[in-house]
């Protein structure tokens, strides 16, 4: 929040007066005063305390004798930033103002190719930056492939050396009298080991 101790009476002049002397900065340490009061709060009291006469007189001479000065300060500084406005204004000439343009073109020109040419220079980097990282990228794809093929190729490997026992319609007989000639019991038990109880005891005998 800004405080403004200069009188302001219309909105247009509190926009012109954009004199930073004349504000403050006021932090709410506590409550900010647009909440509404504490519970514990409504039906307080405050004590009110009264000053002497005296005090009371010696106060409002010093805030005016404060205020007064303040406000002549102030006063005189915006005199003085007119006046040298006013000074400013009439020494410059047409041509002095065309020469200041020419100057600041030119010094923005210079800006800009200086911020043109750093540019570039990033631009670059950033491409050789992006095109190495493309080429890591695409030697990582190429050996993931070839990883992936070497795979396939070894899934297919063992596959073609397990089709030969593969039952077709021309061994399915085959199949079935090898079946019936070796039948194998499921039902076995396993030791502590992990190991078939009835091929431990054939081998013990």
């Amino acid at each position: 929040m800004l405080r403004n101790y200069q009188k302001v009476y219309n909105i247009n002049q509190l926009v012109i007066n954009q004199n930073l002397a004349g504000l403050q900065s006021v932090r709410w340490r506590r409550k900010p005063r647009w909440l509404p009061t504490a519970p514990s709060k409504v039906f307080r009291v405050p004590e009110r305390h009264v000053l002497p006469y005296e005090e009371k007189i010696e106060w409002q001479r010093l805030n005016n004798n404060y205020r007064t000065q303040v406000n002549s300060i102030r006063r005189y500084l915006i005199n003085e930033v007119e006046e040298r406005k006013k000074m400013f204004e009439l020494q410059e000439t047409p041509a002095d103002e065309e020469a200041e343009f020419q100057r600041c073109f030119a010094l923005n020109e210079q800006w800009n190719q200086e911020i043109a040419k750093s540019r570039i220079l990033r631009v670059e980097e950033e491409n050789e930056k992006r095109r190495e990282e493309i080429l890591l990228n695409l030697e990582r794809r190429k050996q993931r492939e070839e990883i992936i093929l070497k795979q396939v190729e070894e899934k297919v490997k063992i596959e073609k050396e397990n089709a030969e026992t593969f039952i077709t319609r021309e061994t399915i007989d085959r199949a079935i009298e090898i079946a019936l000639a070796n039948p194998i019991d499921f039902n076995f038990s396993i030791d502590p080991n992990g190991k078939r109880s009835d091929v431990v005891e054939e081998k013990k005998e």
